[in-house]
């Protein structure tokens, strides 16, 4: 078997040795003890104690090693090599919400909205471009669109999550509750998209991936909704251990075979 680098056998063994795993420093070896423990690898990873230059670190590392694996998941681990952390998220929302108390307009509601449902709750695909607000689940009646509930204070988001999947989520976080009154009471009526363009329409999916990659930087950083989803899932994951509520998480975000593995192993 091919041999690694010095610099990289170093990173790899510190790495391993961290987790009680042992290798014999061949690439073969690496690979194969990588393969049969990454769940917990990369779990370790976003949970210890490192820092951010280290996780980065081995992240880029675990990225070459995965090239021979699963091209995937290595393209997905050297995006998060440069990854942006729940918390800076939730920090980018504050931001967002001071910005909205001070100008008290449209633009700075819709934008705090649209990043909220992608933080605060679990983030769906492009979804939300022409989702429709209802208030009685009997107006859902078009099984090809998406729909947002309110019923009392409740809110409950009907979607398809995939072509033979129609899912209800419902909204748990008070803070996007509290987002949600405040747009419906001022711009939204039933039976109406929730965000529209100045001639009626509903946005666009570009619309909503431009307001995200272009309006709402995180460190100057661009984002895009498979990376919130990304976020997101690992974010769980160092919440949650029941492995139960990660498969029905997993089921609700209809989320493709490699994500769901990240999330549930």
């Amino acid at each position: 078997m091919e041999k690694l680098e010095p610099h990289q056998k170093e990173i790899l063994t510190n790495l391993l040795n961290s987790l009680k795993i042992t290798t014999d420093g061949t690439k073969g070896g690496v690979n194969e003890i990588i393969k049969n423990n990454s769940g917990y690898i990369l779990d370790s990873i976003f949970k210890g104690n490192f820092t951010n230059e280290l996780k980065r670190e081995y992240l880029y590392y675990l990225s070459y090693v995965f090239k021979d694996i699963n091209p995937d998941l290595c393209q997905y681990i050297q995006g998060e090599a440069d990854f942006i952390n729940y918390n800076q998220l939730l920090g980018k929302l504050d931001e967002l919400e001071e910005i909205f108390n001070i100008k008290r307009n449209h633009e700075s509601l819709i934008n705090l909205l649209i990043f909220a449902l992608y933080v605060l709750n679990p983030p769906l695909k492009n979804i939300y471009n022409d989702i429709i607000y209802i208030n009685d689940e009997k107006q859902a009646t078009d099984e090809t669109k998406n729909y947002i509930l309110k019923v009392d204070y409740e809110y409950t988001i009907i979607y398809n999550a995939s072509k033979y999947k129609r899912v209800k989520m419902q909204i748990k976080s008070e803070r996007l509750k509290n987002i949600l009154n405040k747009y419906i009471f001022t711009y939204c009526k039933p039976n109406k998209y929730l965000f529209t363009n100045d001639e009626g329409k509903p946005y666009t999916k570009n619309r909503i991936k431009y307001i995200l990659k272009v309006l709402l930087k995180v460190n100057n950083k661009a984002l895009t909704i498979d990376y919130l989803r990304k976020t997101y899932i690992y974010y769980f994951r160092s919440v949650n251990t029941d492995l139960l509520e990660r498969q029905e998480l997993a089921q609700l975000m209809g989320l493709n075979i490699t994500h769901s593995n990240l999330l549930i192993y």
